[in-house]
């Protein structure tokens, strides 16, 4: 991607970060690039979230990746251990089911795996992600006259994040081009 245009940015000599909204939503996509690859670049987005709005000369690299995550263990390790019980004695999903199910006292889940995808081109981001749960049982402003340079050569870190409510939906790390 390579664009000039208006972005709330911010940078220091630990980061630089960029914060790419999308039309008419609440959603923005954020780059950052940090000296030390532990920063805690979302401290740094909430710069960039409460600075003005500079023009940036933009050059990210096309990138996509996918990611799949078994997430029982994951769970398990968590201490969700009763959901993939599938003893008999265990306490199961029987009570979100009426009485119609047959066996509903043996539903019990068997999987869950999550899967993201994204992609960044010059036309744009595309982010997919989906959880999928295996269930086992009975059932199936002003205008400054700089121009600012933001150059994603090197490492940087990325996410998609909700404004209204700071949740991040997409995170993701970005080494090297293909």
């Amino acid at each position: 991607m390579n664009k000039v245009a208006y972005f709330p940015y911010y940078a220091d000599e630990n980061v630089k970060i960029l914060s790419m909204g999308y039309n008419l939503s609440r959603i923005s996509m954020y780059i950052a690039v940090a000296e030390d690859e532990n920063a805690d670049v979302l401290k740094y987005a909430e710069k960039a979230e409460e600075g003005e709005v500079k023009k940036v000369k933009v050059k990210i690299p096309k990138f996509s990746t996918e990611t799949s995550v078994d997430a029982k263990e994951l769970l398990k390790s968590m201490g969700v251990e009763k959901t993939f019980d599938e003893s008999p004695s265990a306490y199961h999903f029987k009570y979100m089911f009426n009485d119609t199910v047959n066996n509903a006292e043996s539903i019990y889940v068997s999987n869950v795996l999550q899967k993201a995808y994204i992609s960044i081109d010059e036309e744009g981001t595309e982010a997919a992600a989906v959880s999928y749960v295996t269930q086992t049982g009975a059932m199936d402003e002003i205008e400054p006259e700089e121009i600012y340079e933001f150059t994603a050569d090197k490492p940087f870190t990325y996410f998609i994040k909700d404004n209204s409510n700071g949740e991040i939906l997409f995170m993701g790390r970005f080494a090297s081009a293909k």
